[in-house]
């Protein structure tokens, strides 16, 4: 690809913070109970009404990725005076390092966040060349909303930690955690980055969102994620909720199964189960995301001299 080397992109293999621990997190007592309680937020985040983009275009993890690369330039710019902020060439070399998108479509992304106005370009920029992007209120909220679930998952984890109480108290901590799991993040703890099944689904409009529902449906009606869990996804609800065609949700669905991720068990989603493929990927990618956003939480602690 123009402009960047494919000796940049991320191995798929687990990074080192991750390999000692996704054991250790899966045999929590509390891991499904963790599982369970962010599959429901993720899955209720579309109908919430606070965020309406979120529910489509934030259920593409490269979509994300773009938006939190972007808060995160801004946080080091305005709380640590560090680098110029975000600028679509940072966004564009971190989305092609993790293997999520090519810069020309970045560049379309970017585009069409600035017209929503989810970001927007500084003025005070020096060199025109370099224009800083700006994050706006939605995309900050976003930001927060995505953290605070990932802490409050982590605190069903270990629940003498008390992080996932401080981030709504205290909005200093909350920014020093967000660079502190973003930076680890670039550096190359890439929780989903192994994961190719779950790729599956975070790769598409609204797949964040279907994948939540197939996690949670399982959970309802089962105390773990067992592939001898029959559980209903309707099609036509999932479409309406997640603000795309039943088509596309058919698709998204119809190609899991042809990797070995789900079985149906009847038309339009009426039963589907999770199969062990499916289970065992997901489980040591959330246990990856449980990992990182713990670790992240001990560094802001530690920055902020009360570790």
């Amino acid at each position: 690809m123009r402009g960047f080397s494919p000796r940049l992109v991320l191995s798929k293999e687990l990074h080192p913070l991750f390999a000692g621990q996704v054991d250790g997190v899966r045999a929590n007592s509390a891991f499904y109970e963790a599982i369970r309680r962010h599959a429901d937020a993720s899955r209720c985040a579309p109908d919430s009404n606070l965020d309406p983009y979120y529910a489509k275009h934030m259920g593409d993890a490269g979509n994300l990725l773009i938006e939190a690369v972007t808060y995160y330039h801004h946080l080091l710019k305005e709380n640590q005076n560090f680098g110029v902020g975000a600028t679509l060439g940072k966004l564009q070399k971190t989305a092609f390092i993790h293997g999520f998108a090519s810069p020309r479509r970045v560049t379309i992304y970017v585009k069409r966040l600035v017209q929503i106005g989810r970001l927007s370009y500084s003025e005070d920029a020096r060199d025109r060349r370099v224009r800083r992007l700006i994050p706006g209120p939605e995309l900050c909220a976003t930001a927060f909303r995505h953290t605070r679930e990932l802490m409050r998952a982590a605190a069903i984890l270990w629940p003498g930690d008390g992080y996932a109480g401080r981030i709504d108290k205290d909005q200093r901590f909350f920014e020093t955690l967000y660079t502190a799991m973003i930076q680890r993040y670039a550096a190359g703890a890439d929780p989903l980055r192994p994961f190719s099944d779950v790729r599956h689904f975070t790769s598409k409009d609204a797949g964040s969102y279907l994948l939540a529902a197939l996690i949670y449906g399982c959970l309802q009606n089962a105390s773990k994620l067992d592939p001898r869990t029959q559980f209903a996804l309707s099609y036509s609800d999932a479409a309406a909720v997640s603000g795309v065609s039943r088509t596309h949700v058919r698709n998204v669905i119809e190609a899991a199964e042809g990797l070995g991720l789900v079985t149906k068990m009847g038309e339009g989603g009426r039963s589907v189960q999770l199969t062990d493929k499916m289970i065992e990927s997901y489980e040591r990618y959330f246990a990856c995301v449980m990992i990182l956003a713990r670790a992240a939480a001990q560094d802001a602690q530690e920055a902020l001299g009360d570790g």
